[in-house]
């Protein structure tokens, strides 16, 4: 369900698999997250950024 992932672009390790695929769907119907043109790509909104720093993850 849950695994990490090489990102070779940035180098760093991020979460993916199933759970990655859910969180990234519910911050993206909440509206905290928007995708950008290519499938891979997110930006964090103004009320994303607002309700992460709220929550202590950003």
């Amino acid at each position: 369900m849950v695994r990490p992932c090489l990102d070779w672009t940035e180098r760093v390790d991020h979460l993916a698999g199933i759970a990655a695929d859910t969180v990234c769907y519910a911050l993206t119907d909440l509206g905290w997250i928007i995708r950008s043109d290519s499938d891979r790509a997110v930006r964090i909104s103004p009320a994303g950024k607002a309700e992460l720093i709220r929550l202590g993850l950003l």
